[in-house]
C-alpha cells in the first residue's frame, strides 16, 4: 500500500531500480500504454538530444527521460534543450523515476511524471503511475525528431540490405551480394559522418 502524508509526500520505501530497468520499462510503457507505433529506447542519432526513450503516435511525440539518481534529475536541467524547451523533442514530455525519488512539485512546470513501483508476486512488470501530467508542447525541435526518425530508418534500411546480401551468397550469387554490401559501407559512412559532425558540433 502507498502512503503519503497531507502533503502529498511518499512515505513507503522507494524501490531499488537500475537506470537500464527503466528505460526498457519507459519502452514497454509507451507501446503498451501510451499505444505508440513506433518506440526506440536510447537509439544513437544524427541529433544533438538522444532521449531515454521516444514514442510516436498520430503525428505526436512522447518522451520519456529516465532518472534513477536526484543527483542524474538535477544535473539534467543544464542540457541546453532543457534550458531552451523549444530546441527538444517531445510534444509530451515525462520524467520516470522511482516513485519516492522526485515530488511532483519539483518537476518542471510543462514535464510530467511517471513514478515506478515495485512489481507486485505474480506480476511480469512494474507498475507505472502518472502522478504529474504532461502540458502539451506545442513548440518543439520538429526538425531534430524528423532527423531522428531518418535517422532509424537508414540504420533499419541497412539492416534489410544485409539480410538481402546474405541471401545473395546463399544463392550463390556472390557479385550481386557485394554490390549490395559496397552500398551499405557508403550509407554506413554518412551515418557515422553525420554524427561525429553532431559531436563536433558539441564541443
Amino acid at each position: 500500500m502507498i502512503i503519503r502524508s497531507r502533503r502529498g509526500t511518499y512515505l513507503g520505501k522507494m524501490p531499488k531500480i537500475t537506470h537500464d530497468e527503466l528505460v526498457n520499462r519507459a519502452f514497454s510503457y509507451l507501446k503498451m500504454s501510451m499505444g505508440c507505433s513506433v518506440v526506440f529506447k536510447e537509439r544513437k542519432a544524427s541529433v544533438t538530444e538522444e532521449p531515454d526513450a521516444i514514442g510516436f503516435k498520430q503525428g505526436f511525440s512522447y518522451l520519456i527521460e529516465c532518472k534513477a539518481s536526484r543527483a542524474d534529475f538535477l544535473s539534467d536541467k543544464n542540457k541546453p534543450f532543457r534550458k531552451l524547451p523549444a530546441s527538444g523533442m517531445g510534444y509530451h514530455r515525462y520524467y520516470m523515476a522511482p516513485v519516492g525519488m522526485l515530488e511532483p512539485s519539483e518537476i518542471p512546470t510543462e514535464w510530467g511524471l511517471l513514478e515506478v513501483y515495485e512489481k507486485p508476486p505474480m506480476q511480469r512488470s512494474r507498475t507505472v503511475k502518472i502522478a504529474k501530467e504532461s502540458v502539451n508542447f506545442y513548440i518543439r525541435n520538429l526538425a531534430a525528431e524528423v532527423s531522428y526518425l531518418v535517422s532509424a530508418i537508414r540504420r533499419l534500411d541497412i539492416s534489410m540490405q544485409l539480410r538481402n546480401a546474405t541471401s545473395f551468397f546463399v544463392k550463390g550469387e556472390p557479385i550481386k551480394a557485394i554490390e549490395i554490401i559496397n552500398g551499405v559501407i557508403k550509407d554506413m559512412d554518412c551515418l557515422r559522418s553525420s554524427t561525429t559532425s553532431k559531436e563536433s558540433n558539441e564541443l
